[in-house]
């Protein structure tokens, strides 16, 4: 899923007033989000849903922010199975969220002028 861009709309309306401010949002995405996906990681590895959830429910923020929708449900569905207390399912969630990942980050240098 690509990177829904009526959801950059209102960081574009700001990055108007404020340049550069979407490449710095971008930037930090990319930097934060493999940090996010490793203690999803850890907390799959400790059998720690809180954990898992704690992640999964910052990364669904910033990725909606910035509309990255597919990593924004795949978070919604770790924050849920968290949330719930049944992280079997987890490690295929966090495995499509990494490939989501690289796919967004590529799509949303372009958005922000960033080279790769």
């Amino acid at each position: 899923m690509p990177v829904d861009q009526n959801a950059l709309a209102g960081i574009l309306e700001l990055d108007s007033d404020q340049p550069g401010l979407l490449k710095q949002l971008v930037e930090l995405f990319i930097d934060l989000t493999p940090k996010y996906i490793a203690k999803m990681k850890t907390g799959l590895a400790e059998n720690d849903a809180k954990k898992i959830r704690i992640e999964a429910h910052t990364l669904k923020s910033s990725s909606a922010s910035l509309g990255a929708m597919a990593i924004h449900i795949l978070c919604k569905e770790l924050q849920d199975m968290g949330d719930a207390g049944d992280i079997s399912q987890a490690g295929e969630k966090i495995a499509l969220l990494e490939r989501e990942f690289e796919v967004a980050q590529v799509e949303l240098k372009t958005l922000a002028g960033i080279k790769t």
